[in-house]
């Protein structure tokens, strides 16, 4: 891990981390490197909540699943897009 950015928030609670994270793919060897944004909310000294955010593509270069990834988006475009048109006839 680098590249480590901790913003202050207004909230005393929330602590906002930026970070990559490096690792490598056990199956094949290729290495890997993915931007993070964590969100967690503090309590005496504890974390209640968390949230990790990344960039799903590069977890699909990482892995090797580009048309994977490349097909869900369509797909879920493509449904969109038919809702919508469906939505516009009704009216």
């Amino acid at each position: 891990m680098d590249h480590v950015h901790v913003h202050e928030t207004a909230d005393p609670e929330l602590v906002v981390a930026e970070y990559r994270l490096h690792g490598r793919v056990l199956a094949t060897g290729k290495r890997f490197a993915f931007d993070m944004v964590m969100f967690a909310r503090v309590r005496d000294g504890l974390i209640t909540w968390s949230r990790v955010y990344s960039n799903p593509l590069d977890g699909a270069i990482a892995f090797g699943a580009t048309e994977g990834l490349f097909a869900a988006v369509t797909a879920a475009q493509g449904s969109a897009a038919h809702d919508d048109l469906a939505g516009a006839r009704l009216s």
